[in-house]
């Protein structure tokens, strides 16, 4: 695992290119376990214009600098999530406009998705966001090259399958003995998602209301005036099985943005402060605004406002029964382990049903 410095490009190397020089780097090594093996933490020497390896014993500062690096990537990636959700919804929205029955299913995913996106980027990419010039410091021109990279990334597919195993998967093609616990419950709760996609379309392609071969037309020329390569999606199949596996995703940020709450990240974010100034008292609220901003049923298997087609409803129903069934076997199981849930299940619980930690598998209209 890559903190720019050493080793093969990577989307990590270059989204941590992203960050101003002074920011320190790492390189970090995992064993077969998954567990860490040795952190290495490198500082840009300026009078040799290179990276230099810090020789430091401090775990704490070798810590901090992964998850002060690792934190600016994943909130990249959440940002390009929501950039592309808007694209992928506005798409959903002005497709099925004139059409009651598309109207209603359009309405699970519509609401404050533009709000969302603009909060998004004038919280965190604008010219003062928390990615450019706040928690972080980036180059603004090249984070944004780096979020267009991302974003034709999550739209080039068409498939979920093939999602997961070009882009979450691909780390256990070189090492295959860490498969096994390789995103194990992120993996069962996609593998809902195929059916689920082929049994929604089949009910709209059944039912001539829907007028599908229409709705396709359509949703094909949308997504190719949005530009080349930018969102492979043509068929409301297609439509569901990506937004899905990206909502899928994006659920798991709030995690993440617990973290950023954690000593070991705001020590190197804002390393002068010795009060609770203003800009990390913005910080602050914006992080919590993240965490608590959900809605009930407003998740990737959700049968919201489907009261136009009851038999619609039943059949997503039928897919949050096994998505919930996951979540509760899951859930069982981690709280077996007692103590460790104690003081890890904040990070344990994405996969956990819906609020029971307050998280959710939530698409990003909602958060």
């Amino acid at each position: 695992m890559d903190g720019e410095c050493t080793g093969r490009k990577s989307s990590l190397r270059a989204c941590a290119a992203c960050l101003v020089p002074s920011i320190n780097r790492f390189h970090l090594t995992l064993n077969d376990s998954l567990h860490v093996e040795h952190i290495a933490v490198y500082r840009w020497e300026l009078s040799e214009q290179a990276w230099k390896e810090c020789k430091t014993e401090d775990d704490a500062h070798k810590v901090s600098t992964v998850l002060y690096v690792m934190l600016f990537y994943m909130e990249a990636w959440h940002v390009a999530i929501h950039i592309f959700h808007f694209l992928m919804v506005t798409g959903l929205y002005q497709v099925s406009k004139g059409n009651r029955k598309l109207e209603s299913f359009a309405k699970l995913y519509d609401p404050d998705i533009v709000e969302k996106t603009v909060e998004v980027y004038l919280l965190l990419i604008s010219e003062n966001g928390q990615m450019v010039n706040g928690a972080w410091r980036s180059d603004k021109e090249q984070l944004r090259e780096y979020l267009s990279e991302v974003i034709r990334t999550l739209g080039k597919y068409r498939s979920a399958k093939d999602f997961v195993s070009e882009i979450l998967m691909a780390p256990v093609l070189e090492k295959s003995h860490w498969k096994k616990g390789w995103l194990k419950q992120f993996a069962k709760q996609s593998d809902l998602v195929q059916h689920f996609a082929a049994d929604v379309g089949q009910h709209m392609r059944n039912d001539s209301d829907y007028s599908m071969a229409k709705f396709d037309k359509n949703l094909s020329k949308y997504m190719e005036a949005i530009g080349d390569d930018v969102v492979a999606a043509r068929t409301i199949e297609q439509w569901l099985e990506i937004m899905s596996v990206t909502g899928l995703m994006h659920g798991c940020t709030l995690s993440a943005t617990r973290l950023l709450f954690t000593k070991a990240f705001l020590n190197p974010a804002f390393p002068n402060a010795t009060t609770f100034d203003h800009h990390m008292e913005r910080f602050m609220v914006v992080t919590f605004g993240t965490t608590i901003g959900l809605s009930v049923d407003h998740a990737v298997f959700s049968h919201t406002g489907l009261d136009r087609d009851q038999a619609l409803k039943k059949v997503i129903c039928m897919h949050t029964e096994k998505s919930d069934r996951l979540k509760v076997d899951y859930m069982e199981l981690v709280l077996k382990g007692g103590l460790m849930y104690m003081e890890l299940g904040w990070l344990l619980s994405d996969f956990f049903l819906d609020f029971m930690d307050h998280k959710q598998l939530t698409i990003t209209a909602y958060v």
